[in-house]
């Protein structure tokens, strides 16, 4: 018989009394634990409000100390910045003296008023046609998109002069009075060009906006294909050029875009840029006389070469101008905070526009080019200009935005970047390759010369700058291609320039350094 059978003996009570404490011991072992979890979880909860609590006072003082840069950092800027109040209402009196100077040349060569008309005829027939019908501009008119004859081959290529006539008068105006005052005007150096091939870059750019225009008139099917809807069915689809245009035009772009300064890298872009425009040889687009986008067009055909012919299509020469656009904003946008990128975009460039497949007559159509670098860099072609005056501006390529003339630091920016593209373009080797080289280094020799040159009180900022952006990072070329005719130039530009020099600015004290940075680099002492 056991004790438990019987509750009053002694051994039942001891043993119910350790089963009571053994369970008292595990409520409260249970409870302790849940206690201290609970305490652990509150304490995580305030060191986690605490963390945050810390990290925003962190962020909000530095977002403060942010801003105090940046407003010290504005008004340093502003400190820098020429304020000329009183020059602002003084444009109109210098644009007047420009204005009687077209009259000037044409007293100073009264026989030669005929010969400019023809200059204008070639591309532009309405100019000359109502001027005189009895002289003979006809024969050199184009006859695929500058007249407007009946007997025309294609039905499309009929309405297409019309754009280029209605624009032509306007568009290849402006360049010839330029031309015609560059002669007799030339000691006058503010403002105007001292290289001659300056004036036609700029009728090349004319030229180059009247086919924009023409483009975006293309409206014409040349092919259909076929589409599937959402619905799964097929559909019919008219290609028109225009639509072509558009499509290759963003391609292109956007493959620009991805060009980096990693060497070797872009050899892939390359292969889809010329692809795009080797598609757009094959493509039934108007044609048109490729001399009309060219510093000097070949006389004749050429042995050897793939294009002979008199025209080649309007929509390859689009391209081209897209291409050319494409490298000017790369550069006025990258290359003026990261220098290095400019190299690759000028062995792109090269590349592109030397290609056989791409030249006329064994020429090249750097002249594209080029005529948007005049527009966009005037002053590595010897333009000159105040700083302060509206035309001034405009001669020197400043832009302007939404409310007006972007500011110095924009446009000092743009100017950094666009000459370091500029020397890119200029110091190409081309002594290991049977390609002519395009734009010889002699360019960049004369770009050198008109900015040193410039008489100390026709200087401007903006030169500066670019002349500094011809410099800097490209002296070891520059030697290269010169040697000591290029260790004089530079110390022409980097010694005497600044030291002649009235005004010290931050741009010329910039300039003065890279004499330091040469015999770092190279060990010469300028």
């Amino acid at each position: 018989m056991s004790f438990l059978d019987c509750p009053s003996t002694e051994e039942y009570h001891t043993a119910a009394l350790a089963y009571s404490k053994q369970l008292h011991d595990n409520v409260r072992e249970r409870a302790i634990l849940v206690l201290r979890t609970k305490e652990d979880e509150e304490e995580a909860k305030r060191l986690r409000r605490q963390a945050d609590t810390l990290e925003q006072q962190v962020e909000a003082e530095e977002r403060k100390a942010a801003e105090a840069i940046r407003i010290r950092e504005a008004e340093n800027r502003r400190k820098q910045i020429p304020l000329p109040p009183p020059r602002l209402p003084t444009p109109p009196p210098q644009v007047a003296p420009p204005a009687p100077t077209p009259p000037a040349p044409q007293q100073s060569s009264p026989v030669q008023p005929a010969p400019v008309k023809p200059v204008q005829s070639a591309f532009n027939p309405p100019a000359s046609a109502p001027a005189t019908q009895a002289q003979a501009p006809a024969p050199r008119l184009p006859p695929q998109f500058t007249s407007q004859p009946a007997a025309q081959p294609s039905p499309p290529i009929k309405p297409q002069p019309s754009p280029f006539q209605q624009t032509a008068a306007p568009a290849v105006q402006p360049p010839q009075e330029p031309h015609s005052q560059s002669q007799p005007s030339q000691p006058q150096s503010n403002g105007l060009q001292v290289i001659p091939d300056a004036d036609r870059l700029v009728e090349i750019h004319q030229n180059l906006k009247k086919l924009r225009s023409f483009i975006s008139t293309q409206n014409d099917p040349i092919s259909t294909e076929r589409v599937r809807q959402r619905d799964g069915s097929m559909k019919e689809k008219h290609v028109t050029v225009k639509t072509l245009a558009g499509e290759m035009r963003r391609a292109l772009t956007r493959t620009m875009g991805q060009l980096t300064d990693i060497a070797g890298s872009n050899s892939k872009q390359i292969v889809t840029i010329r692809e795009l425009l080797e598609k757009s040889l094959t493509i039934n687009s108007a044609p048109m006389q490729p001399q009309h986008f060219m510093c000097n067009p070949p006389q004749g055909p050429v042995d050897g070469a793939q294009h002979n012919g008199d025209v080649m299509p309007s929509l390859f020469l689009y391209l081209l101008n897209v291409f050319t656009k494409a490298i000017v904003n790369q550069l006025s946008s990258e290359a003026s905070t990261n220098p290095k990128i400019a190299e690759p975009i000028g062995i792109v460039a090269h590349t592109i526009i030397s290609h056989p497949k791409f030249l006329w007559r064994g020429h090249s159509f750097v002249g594209i080019i080029m005529a948007k670098f005049r527009t966009s860099l005037p002053v590595v072609f010897g333009v000159r200009g105040s700083e302060t005056t509206e035309q001034g501006r405009q001669r020197l390529g400043w832009r302007k935005g939404d409310d007006g003339w972007i500011s110095d630091q924009e446009h000092q920016d743009r100017m950094r970047g666009l000459g370091a593209g500029y020397a890119a373009l200029c110091l190409r080797n081309y002594s290991k390759s049977a390609r002519v080289n395009p734009w010889p280094p002699s360019h960049y020799w004369n770009a050198m010369g008109l900015l040193i040159c410039t008489p100390p009180a026709e200087r401007s900022t903006t030169q500066v700058i670019v002349l500094t952006a011809l410099i800097d990072g490209y002296e070891r070329k520059f030697l290269e291609f010169y040697g000591d005719m290029a260790r004089c130039a530079m110390r022409a530009a980097i010694i005497d320039f600044p030291r002649s020099s009235s005004d010290k600015t931050a741009a010329i004290q910039t300039l003065s350094i890279l004499g330091d940075k040469i015999k770092r680099d190279l060990g010469i002492t300028l």
